[in-house]
């Protein structure tokens, strides 16, 4: 329903009645902000840098704190120490820290709340007597608070500021009761202005501070007039009023004209002016919430030309009490409010506001994409292509669709952003992130299962080598062991580091310089902190301290010397414990002490080795930090709002700042906070409210911080990554149940890496957003010309290249290929220093070959011979090479013709082999190898030498050993088959078998040393050599002398 429109024309002195123009409605759109029991009335509206809304408001006795994050409400306790959160001012400084004011019913004291490194702070400002009344607050250039408020004791009003962390407060007013519905502005030079009620003699009054000194102004006498009073100032300092004249009921408006104040009445209907608040629309022209409590309504003036246009925000709900409204940067209404028949908080806003893309998405080149707002009213969507600084229209008219879908341009950029316009009234809305687009892109996830043998997989702790290759470690429930996983050419080589026999521990990783790693853990089977490293392929264990009781959380570091140091937590006696080791011996400190005092601890240390450590307090529910950079070590609260600081994870910038990822458990939110040299910053990442599990973080080139969380809702693996300034979620596993253990790395090219418990299934997983090349991944040597496949895991188009130089330069291959196999005719590039590069674009991954490889030219010749055919005529040709057949495209076989002259007998062949039924004695043959690229190799030429059937010598035989030689047929498919042998004398009787056995086609040889089978010499005499193979049969005749 549009919300209903009325124009009031005001009477304007010497001009008459002037009719302002009927505009358009305000397109409000209404949602619940708070409904859990009686919530929302005292409520005071601001806008962040981002113009999310943020509302303070006193609800069941409490202040209470509301954030807007898209279309939802995180809601806070800000202060719970009474009966409190009344008359509340809310103002934001340019941090977007809260600080409010407000009034504690059960001491009738002004109070004052601000949130430091994420927690609040509440302090009382003024206690002297009933104070606080009517509060308001603003804050100067420096973020330092300024509050006005009634004192009712005294009946006067008063101004309390604070410089250095110390209140002064001062009297503005005291002629007659004075101070009823304060409201604080500063101007440019941080001079305070307040309007105000004064009870007493009544009227609207006016005060301004310069140079020290209060001014003080009736702006509209009257016994009836001032209530409700709301004030807002120009740039130049001009000030403007909005109040409520109680007598006629009407709404009021004042503003200074140079000669004195200019009054207006806004809306003179009857029962309207209660709980108004202004501002200033293009910083000038006011905007107006106000209540008709006559139909309990909340209306909104606009001020136009010299009338006014007035509009219900909302019909629905009925609103007698509480409005706060601000402009965001286009001068859209918001307004937060009280419905008082349900006793819930309230928010109506006029903007359009963008819900989808977020930004981190990645959208192809020609693909359709969703885009999804909220608001009234027809929209363009826009795209860019450069941050935001140009867009272009994405559709041919604007939609009036809260979704619709958009052609992706052809465009490649990873400054993407998406931005929705309405014309009237002005209202844009962009995507907080940067999209990327190109050709082709998709997710860079991809997923690999590391160990699935049991239940395995716990507590994970992932490091990369100098080289980028992975490598884990990971507590083995099933076998109760520690173990360690790493990459090699694609695959997983799995190894036991220690068989505990215990239950499970924290398996924290390190690798030095040298790519040795070491692992701390707990032996809970007879209770020890140990620590293992591996040198020259076995693992070695020490014992670092024997405890009184199992241990489970640990972390580890190594300094500039590869010297470990481990952060634990010991439960008897209650303590954090920093163990370092110095030569072979190990030394412990005591960092925090007390029950359940540095849990889920992250051990970090800087470039000289100082010790940095986050932890749970889980026994106060807040997260800790301790630093030791000089002497002492220094302890931290770094967050107390709520049970918050369970898994947290550590790391350190450049600068030696901490980052800090952590999970509120009572809200389920994932939480980072950072400081840089001062106070801790914390943001909500994920107000999901279903975050749990471990945390880690790791920061980016950019020194941008990328977290891997668990969903439980979802159970999913989830990453968080933080771009122009906003934080971007999504989906790794798209099974459900993995994620809720993990471990992030970063690579060189700040490419995500995760291993990962998938709890469903218990075992150990890695997720890779890089591209990883498997093959070759040793020193090989490639034939040039031959076909080798390139592999990789890896997701999206990406270019292979090769290096002929040790990888100083590369020569693009193949570009734009995808897939994880590519299949590389070798170049003609011969080289022993050659390196593999597959590389991608959006977003950037680059894996190289980890060791160097050969690009050889040649061909070797290992046999080429002609040898005769046995029983048949004609030769046969064989030959073998390096490298073989598989690296060539073939050989080509020529024949003798005459004296120097060749004929092709095979043009090109991958056979090995040439039967020749034509070759004679003098027959000649020549071989070439030719290669993949069309390179011709001469590798060498052979002669045909005929051989007999059966062959002896020498002859006569004197004695010693007889040379024999015979062809055996051999059986079908090159088998073998019998072949015989044998010696016998004239009279036809055997005297020897010399050979009996298989034999394969072809001449063999054998020997005779002039016995007969009985072992004894033979005489002189004649004797005939019989051999006998497949049917065939060959006889000769020798001679034999003594």
């Amino acid at each position: 329903m549009r919300p209903r429109v009325r124009s009031y024309r005001a009477l304007v002195p010497l001009l008459g009645v002037l009719l302002a123009p009927q505009a358009l409605a305000v397109p409000f759109v209404t949602q619940t902000v708070d409904s859990l029991g009686i919530r929302g009335n005292h409520n005071s509206l601001a806008l962040d840098s981002r113009q999310d809304a943020h509302i303070a408001y006193a609800g069941a006795g409490r202040l209470l704190y509301a954030s807007q994050h898209d279309t939802t409400w995180a809601v806070e306790t800000a202060d719970s120490s009474g009966n409190l959160g009344y008359y509340t001012s809310l103002a934001l400084d340019g941090a977007d820290v809260p600080h409010i004011s407000y009034f504690d019913l059960d001491h009738e004291d002004l109070r004052y709340a601000t949130k430091v490194s994420g927690s609040w702070i509440t302090q009382v400002v003024d206690s002297a007597g009933s104070v606080g009344h009517y509060s308001s607050i603003a804050l100067d250039s420096g973020g330092n608070p300024r509050i006005t408020y009634y004192d009712k004791t005294h009946g006067d009003l008063k101004y309390a500021a604070m410089a250095g962390g110390v209140w002064t407060i001062e009297t503005v007013d005291s002629v007659g009761d004075v101070g009823f519905y304060t409201s604080l502005a500063l101007d440019a030079l941080g001079d305070p202005s307040v309007s105000y009620s004064d009870i007493g003699s009544g009227g609207l009054k006016y005060a301004h501070k310069a140079e020290g000194t209060w001014t003080i102004q009736t702006v509209d006498p009257g016994a009836t007039i001032g209530a409700y009073s709301s004030l807002a100032l120009e740039s130049s300092g001009r000030a403007h009023i909005s109040y409520a004249d109680l007598g006629s009921q009407n709404l009021k408006y004042a503003t200074e004209n140079g000669a004195g104040w200019f009054i207006d009445t806004v809306d003179g209907s009857g029962s309207v002016g209660y709980y108004t608040s202004i501002q200033l629309a293009g910083g000038t022209s006011p905007r107006i919430s106000y209540i008709d409590l006559a139909h309990k309504t909340l209306l909104y003036a606009a001020r136009a030309g010299f009338g006014w246009n007035i509009e219900t925000v909302d019909q629905v709900t009925q609103a007698s009490f509480y409005t706060s409204l601000k402009l965001d940067r286009e001068d859209n209404p918001k307004i937060s409010y009280y419905d008082n028949e349900k006793g819930d908080l309230k928010f109506a806003d006029s903007a359009v506001r963008l819900l989808a893309p977020k930004g981190g998405e990645r959208w192809p080149s020609g693909s359709t994409q969703r885009v999804v707002w909220t608001g009234i009213g027809p929209v363009e969507v826009q795209l860019s292509q450069d941050g935001g600084v140009s867009y272009t229209p994405a559709l041919p008219s604007p939609v009036a669709e809260h979704e619709v879908s958009v052609p992706v341009p052809s465009w490649t950029t990873t400054q993407g952003r998406v931005r929705i316009v309405r014309s009237s009234p002005r209202s844009s809305s962009a995507s907080p992130g940067f999209l990327t687009i190109a050709p082709g892109i998709t997710s860079p996830w991809w997923v690999k299962t590391v160990d699935a043998l049991g239940s395995t997989g716990f507590n994970p702790s992932l490091r990369l080598t100098a080289a980028g290759t992975p490598r884990i470690a990971y507590w083995d429930q099933s076998a109760r062991a520690v173990r360690f996983a790493s990459r090699v050419a694609g695959v997983w080589n799995l190894e036991t580091v220690d068989v505990t026999g215990g239950s499970i521990t924290a398996t924290p990783l390190a690798i030095n310089a040298f790519g040795v790693p070491s692992i701390a853990y707990f032996d809970n089977a007879v209770r020890q902190l140990r620590y293992a490293v591996r040198l020259e392929g076995a693992w070695s264990s020490e014992g670092v301290r024997t405890l009184t009781a199992v241990g489970e959380h640990c972390s580890l570091a190594l300094d500039s010397y590869a010297r470990p140091r481990i952060a634990y937590y010991e439960s008897s006696p209650a303590r954090l414990v920093l163990a370092a080791q110095f030569g072979d011996s190990w030394a412990t400190e005591d960092v925090d002490a007390g029950t359940d005092v540095g849990l889920m601890n992250s051990l970090a240390l800087d470039s000289i080795g100082y010790p940095y450590i986050s932890y749970y307090d889980a026994a106060h529910q807040d997260l800790k930090f301790a630093s030791k950079t000089s002497g002492t070590w220094v302890i931290e609260t770094v967050d107390a709002a709520g049970n918050v600081g369970a898994y947290s994870s550590l790391v350190l910038d450049a600068d030696r700042n901490p980052h800090v990822s952590y999970i509120d458990v009572a809200n389920g939110y994932l939480k980072y906070a950072t400081k840089a040299g001062g106070p801790w910053t914390i943001e909500t990442v994920d107000f999901g409210g279903h975050v749990d599990g471990s945390t880690s973080i790791a920061l980016d080139g950019s020194g941008q911080p990328q977290i891997a969380y668990y969903d439980a809702a979802a159970a999913r693996l989830r990453y968080a990554s933080r771009s122009a300034g906003a934080w971007i979620t999504e989906t790794i596993d798209p099974t459900a149940g993995g994620g809720r253990l993990s471990s992030l790395v970063l690579d060189a090219d700040g490419s995500p890496r995760i291993a990962f418990l998938h709890v469903l299934s218990s075992d150990l997983r890695y997720a890779s957003g890089a591209i990883e090349l498997s093959t070759p991944a040793t020193a090989v040597v490639w034939p040039v010309g031959a076909n080798r496949v390139v592999r990789w895991d890896g997701t999206g188009l990406a270019d292979l290249s090769i290096s002929t130089d040790g990888g100083a330069s590369f020569q693009t291959i193949a570009p734009g290929i995808s897939g994880g196999a590519y299949t590389l005719l070798v170049p003609r590039s011969p080289s022993t220093q050659c390196r593999i590069r597959v590389q991608r674009s959006l977003p950037y991954s680059a894996s190289f070959s980890e060791s160097l490889f050969q690009i050889r030219a040649g061909v070797d010749l290992v046999t080429f011979r002609a040898d005769p055919v046995p029983f048949e005529a004609g030769a046969l040709v064989t030959w073998r090479t390096n490298p073989d057949i598989i690296d060539l495209a073939g050989y080509r076989l020529e024949k003798s013709v005459g004296p120097g002259g060749f004929a092709s007998v095979l043009a090109l062949t991958r056979e090995l082999s040439y039967r020749d039924p034509g070759a004679g004695p003098s027959t000649r043959y020549r071989l070439t190898a030719v290669n993949g690229l069309g390179d011709d190799l001469l590798l060498g030429e052979a002669d045909f030498l005929p051989q007999k059937p059966l062959a002896v010598g020498p002859l006569p035989y004197r004695g010693g050993n007889l040379t024999i030689s015979f062809a055996s047929s051999g059986g079908p498919g090159g088998t073998s088959a019998p072949a015989v042998v044998a010696l016998y004398d004239v009279r036809g009787r055997l005297v020897r078998t010399i050979v009996r056995g298989g034999y394969p086609s072809g001449f063999q040889s054998a020997g005779w040393n002039g016995k007969d089978d009985g072992g004894r010499r033979v005489a002189s005499g004649i004797y005939f050599l019989k051999s006998a193979s497949g049917g065939h049969e060959e006889t000769i005749k020798i001679s034999v002398l003594r």
